[in-house]
């Protein structure tokens, strides 16, 4: 028996490039722990391999089937047979005409053609296994196929574990033999999660049963931040079970079930932020267990502290379900707005390909859950910038604080308090999770056009109940129907038996925190108009003395007068200011529109208008003419409710 050493230094390949290794010669299998990081991902991707070749009829290439034209057979995979290295063979011939087999790589399964549903980047669904029997799926796009050398394609192969031929012959080959390789099997592949003609995708399988003439294969970036560990029943006795009578803990929980609805229900992008003091539990008793319901909190729950290319990656990656960012102090109060318009709004920044066209943006639908110290209109102003009430309205701030003593938590089930309470449930929820976001969908699935039928029914059925007034501003109306998703949510979790909870917990925690959003924010005015009336008051209580003279005053004096912004008057016995355009457009409604604020400050009583339009035209006997003004009530300036 010669030595490994000498079999290697005697072995040689011929003309027709293929390998002679001298007799004696054994093969080593390399045992290292290989582990494909790539696109075709890890051990989590065997039940998509699993699901193709078992509920599709896809069977790994037939001897007979692969690479033929004509009649003439140019590749064989060739398993078990004496004398044969397993692997993908190119079936030549010699100069001599005998026939040759040239070794390409170790065996390598063509599953389907694979394109989006746009009908465009096509690709080739490939499985393999590395050499500690991991199961891989890769979709090689096509494109990759056609370049000069394809090295990428190879070694986005051998990164899987896949053996490769070194003969510069065979590595063309095994390009010759993805494309040539000939299957009638189509499968249809998404790049995010979510749902996808009925049937939702995650990055380890695909929810749902439905009859479609495609199958879903996920093609977009690997992740473990959906996990499962534990069942059901052991999130349900330990989670869930201290969710009973904690309202904030309820809601939390009914948000991440609530996340994979807002696409069915059609809502247009938001969230929830819970708003209290630092250290007061706020992470372990909310984030935590709404985070176990998908994941490990530690991997699924994130933070605000990240880039806007990394927020548009972040929404992607969780496409028809729940983010969760802790801590919005980490986010710059500069960028805090545009971040919560980003995430709501569902749509990354426009960008160009190298030969300058547009790429299509990135598009995801996500409902936020957020916690921090304060809220986004705080944050935001702490900057010297405006809150936007689009802004607020995306991300309402429900008071973290019950009003129990334990701050977050109201029913400390058997606890001696507090602290003892957050370090059951945040341990809970780091050993089981994952179990019930799979239980949801699974149910939700089998019932999605049941659901989608009658989704916005029951959402508009459920904020009659929260008993809004006749004259809610369409702010408040918005906010109310994401309320109701989540009561929603919620409820159709219990029924479907994932929660554990009695009939309408998740409903009365969700009325319970917007009717604690709607007094703190004071939901009987818009935050836009709330902004607007403030910034009026407080200009005439700054300037009302000295930039309104009287409308009598002399002229001499008049002139003394610095900074002019109107007049006052008496009128039936009532101050009035008499605001001149240029302050009026300028400084009492700067930052708004000035139609719409008209309209808000006539509807609210403190802009007077004239017959036909809202300037009056009064004599004013200091400037010895008629003007065009915008008359005030004083009530603007004496301590009037917002």
């Amino acid at each position: 028996m010669i030595s490994l050493q000498e079999q290697a230094e005697a072995a040689y390949y011929d003309n027709n490039g293929e390998l002679h290794i001298p007799a004696g010669g054994v093969e080593k299998k390399n045992t290292d722990n290989i582990v494909f990081k790539g696109d075709s991902g890890d051990k989590t991707e065997e039940s998509i391999n699993d699901e193709v070749s078992r509920d599709q009829n896809l069977s790994p290439n037939d001897e007979k089937d692969v690479g033929i034209t004509g009649d003439k057979q140019l590749f064989e995979v060739i398993k078990s047979r004496k004398g044969y290295r397993d692997g993908v063979y190119y079936c030549g011939e010699k100069n001599d005409g005998n026939s040759s087999k040239i070794w390409v790589c170790s065996s390598l399964n063509v599953l389907a053609d694979t394109r989006d549903h746009a009908q465009n980047n096509w690709g080739r669904l490939l499985s393999w296994q590395d050499n500690d029997n991991h199961e891989h799926v890769w979709a090689c796009p096509a494109e990759l196929l056609q370049a000069s050398d394809q090295i990428e394609f190879r070694k986005a192969l051998a990164n899987g574990g896949l053996i490769i031929s070194t003969n510069p012959r065979a590595r063309k080959l095994l390009c010759d033999y993805v494309l040539t390789y000939r299957t009638d099997k189509k499968a249809r592949c998404v790049d995010r999660i979510g749902w996808s003609n009925g049937r939702y995708v995650l990055n380890s399988q695909v929810i749902g049963r439905e009859d479609h003439k495609d199958f879903i294969v996920y093609q977009g970036p690997v992740s473990a931040d959906f996990a499962t560990n534990g069942t059901l029943e052991d999130w349900k006795k330990t989670v869930a079970a201290l969710a009973v009578e904690n309202s904030r803990i309820t809601f939390a929980i009914s948000c991440s079930f609530a996340g994979v609805l807002a696409e069915i229900a059609g809502e247009t992008g938001g969230g929830f932020q819970f708003t209290g003091e630092t250290s007061k539990g706020k992470t372990s008793t909310l984030m935590d267990p709404a985070a176990s319901v998908w994941g490990h909190p530690d991997s699924f729950a994130k933070k605000w502290r990240t880039t806007t290319n990394g927020l548009e990656a972040l929404c992607l990656a969780r496409n028809h379900n729940i983010l969760i960012l802790d801590d919005l102090g980490q986010i710059e109060p500069s960028e805090a707005g545009q971040a919560a318009y980003l995430i709501a709004n569902g749509q990354g920044k426009a960008r160009m390909t190298k030969d300058v066209s547009a790429r299509p943006p990135i598009i995801w639908k996500t409902l936020l859950l957020s916690s921090g110290e304060v809220d986004l209109s705080q944050h935001v102003e702490s900057a010297g910038k405006k809150a936007r009430g689009g802004q607020v309205v995306r991300l309402p701030s429900i008071p973290a604080d019950t009003g129990s003593g334990w701050y977050t938590i109201e029913n400390l089930h058997g606890c001696t308090d507090g602290k003892e309470f957050s370090g059951k449930i945040k341990g809970s929820a780091r050993l089981y999770y994952g179990s019930a976001g799979v239980a949801f969908l699974e149910k939700l699935a089998g019932d999605y056009l049941t659901i989608e039928a009658g989704i916005k029914t029951s959402i508009s059925d459920i904020v009659k109940i929260f008993n809004l007034s006749s004259d809610h501003p369409p702010e408040v109306g918005r906010v109310a129907e994401r309320f109701a998703l989540v009561a929603y949510a919620g409820e159709l979790a219990t029924e479907y038996g994932i929660t554990g909870w009695e009939s309408v917990a998740s409903l009365s925690s969700a009325q319970q925190c917007f009717r604690e959003w709607l007094a703190q924010s004071d939901g009987s005015v818009g935050y836009d108009e709330q902004n607007l009336l403030y910034q009026i008051s407080t200009y005439l209580q700054t300037y009302g003395g000295s930039r309104f003279p009287n409308c009598d005053i002399h002229p001499d004096d008049l002139a003394k007068v610095q900074c002019r912004s109107g007049f006052t008057r008496i009128e039936a016995g009532e101050l009035q200011y008499l605001v001149e355009s240029g302050a009026f457009r300028n400084e009492l409604c700067k930052g708004f529109n000035l139609k719409w604020a008209t309209e808000a400050l006539i509807k609210k009583g403190w802009l007077i208008p004239g017959s036909d339009r809202p300037q009056q035209k009064p004599r004013v006997k200091a400037l010895g003419k008629t003007v065009r003004v915008y008359v005030i009530d004083s009530k603007a300036i004496e301590g009037d409710e917002f």
